[in-house]
């Protein structure tokens, strides 16, 4: 698993507490979660970092072919 991937899966993580509670009390204490947009947008850039780093991994060993045609015409 890339360090994106792992990162990816602790912000869904943080994502699924965020919409269970939003504030836990706990004595005299409170513990705010952090804001679900700023947790959405880190899902959304860890995912498209995922994305491109499986789309190359999946490219290695591979070669791309152009015929050029020389012909003239």
């Amino acid at each position: 698993m890339s360090v994106a991937e792992t990162r990816l899966a602790a912000y869904l993580a943080a994502e699924a507490a965020i919409l269970k509670a939003q504030e836990v009390r706990g004595g005299d204490t409170v513990h705010r979660m952090a804001e679900l947009t700023d947790v959405r947008k880190q899902i959304d850039l860890l995912q498209a970092q995922v994305n491109r780093e499986q789309s190359r991994a999946a490219g290695r060993g591979s070669f791309g072919v152009t015929l050029a045609n020389l012909s003239g015409r």
